[in-house]
């Protein structure tokens, strides 16, 4: 495989799943991707490449991270942690606790999530009559095979004969005889498809013990901060964070405590709000001047309204709505609404309209356009054309517009085309044409980037 086209594969592939390839993944990436090219009836690496530049709907996307993200899940995987947990529940309800929340956050195909759910049955979950416990994975095809709750033989050889007994229904599955979890466990779970590297996470919490195992070390260290952050929202104090055994929270920001190796609690009484600041070395490798926390070109006037760069971000309103921006979206709208998404190389044009009051958003992740289809918003000149002409539909003129360019880094080592670099001159090029003026921007640099934009304040919250 050529080194442009695995770092093509890279990038895409961290953009849309936060997951970092190293370029000594190469053996494993064509593995991986030769499999879906025989099925697509694709020669070379380039033509499958090209498909993926090309995918408006980022269906073949999601093909490429399902096999890219594809794991090898087994029961009662760090037994000592399920005797744990099951132990923790054991207490709860002593101590009177009558409803309980789980959360599986890479259940895979299933091994983990039902691995829980028969520990707690053993502790008398069944009988409680409220214990849910939320299955989550990336990959649609994994979460598939967790939902039907069947397995081989071979699969089985960690479940204890007990549980085996209890547990399961043998059945033939198209002449092979499989292991079924029986519905009263199953009905225990829930599924969900989510992508941990695009954060806020829809769930509202609180849970008891939150299972993060074994998927920490695909990422890098800007999204397991902002994983961090959300577990330990969603955690209760009290509540527990189970990691892999060979996982930790070294180089972190956050406030759990060690309770032994490779599980975490949340403290009863949470520590006081730390005072937070951007890493300067962080800080350092971003273009621009500084206009406190907020980047701008030297040739752009001082903007009105500054990025507020948090560690963790504010609570939205409930009264306000919420929309995540995903590669390729372009969103107005005239109503207060905050938009939020996670940049690596990608860019996004947050433009505000200062007399109405009102404001959009777009999130692209190549440069130019598409030859074959012109108006895929993935690509720089379509994505600011149609968030500008959005604008417009609500009655904006170009001169009430101001624009914060935000993203463009170089997030991915070893990557030797600079993405991020020719996505943020896209947009001041564009922008120039639409004589629209940059009034700040946050672009460059080696950082992911979360960021909230409020469309009916112009406001952008940096993270």
């Amino acid at each position: 495989m050529d080194t442009e086209t695995l770092e093509i594969f890279r990038s895409i592939t961290y953009e849309k799943s936060g997951i970092v390839l190293a370029p000594k993944d190469e053996a494993l990436v064509q593995d991986r991707v030769s499999r879906r090219m025989q099925e697509l009836g694709l020669a070379s690496e380039r033509e499958y490449a090209e498909l993926l530049l090309n995918d408006k709907m980022g269906q073949e996307t999601d093909h490429l991270v399902e096999a890219i993200a594809a794991n090898v899940s087994r029961f009662f995987n760090d037994s000592d942690q399920f005797d744990f947990i099951a132990e923790a529940f054991a207490k709860w309800k002593a101590n009177g606790q009558i409803r309980f929340r789980l959360w599986s956050a890479a259940s895979s195909t299933g091994e983990e999530p039902y691995s829980l759910a028969m520990a707690l049955a053993e502790k008398g979950a069944m009988l409680s009559g409220d214990t849910k416990i939320l299955a989550t994975d990336i990959n649609a095809q994994a979460l598939k095979v967790c939902k039907q709750g069947v397995y081989e033989q071979r699969h089985m050889a960690a479940v204890p004969p007990a549980f085996r007994y209890r547990y399961f229904d043998k059945v033939l599955n198209q002449g092979v005889a499989t292991c079924k979890i029986k519905p009263e466990i199953r009905h225990l779970l829930t599924f969900r498809q989510l992508n941990l590297s695009s954060p806020p996470y829809p769930m509202h919490g609180p849970f008891d013990a939150i299972l993060c195992r074994n998927v920490v070390n695909y990422f890098d260290q800007s999204v397991r901060q902002s994983l961090f952050d959300e577990a330990y929202r969603l955690l209760r104090p009290g509540g527990y964070l189970l990691m892999g055994d060979t996982e930790n929270l070294d180089g972190l920001n956050t406030d759990f405590e060690s309770v032994q190796q490779s599980i975490f609690v949340r403290p009863e009484k949470d520590v006081e709000e730390r005072k937070k600041t951007l890493v300067t070395t962080s800080v350092g490798r971003r273009t621009g001047r500084r206009i406190g926390v907020l980047t701008r070109r030297s040739d752009e006037r001082k903007p009105d309204r500054r990025v507020e760069e948090r560690r963790h971000l504010p609570k939205i309103p409930s009264d306000v709505k919420n929309v995540y921006i995903h590669a390729g979206d372009v969103e107005v709208s005239s109503e207060p609404c905050v938009f939020s998404t996670v940049l690596g190389s990608c860019v996004s044009v947050c433009i505000y309209d200062k007399t109405a009051g009102w404001g959009g958003m777009n999130h692209f992740m190549h440069v130019g356009l598409n030859s074959e289809n012109p108006l895929d918003t993935k690509w720089g000149l379509p994505a600011i054309s149609m968030l500008i002409q959005k604008l417009q539909g609500l009655g904006s003129r170009p001169k009430d517009l101001t624009v914060q360019v935000i993203g463009g880094g170089k997030v991915v080592e070893g990557i030797t085309m600079n993405i991020g670099h020719k996505n943020v001159e896209e947009a001041f090029s564009e922008l120039k044409r639409w004589g629209v003026p940059i009034v700040a921007t946050d672009t460059g640099g080696e950082t992911h980037r979360r960021l909230r934009f409020h469309s009916h304040t112009g406001r952008v919250e940096l993270l």
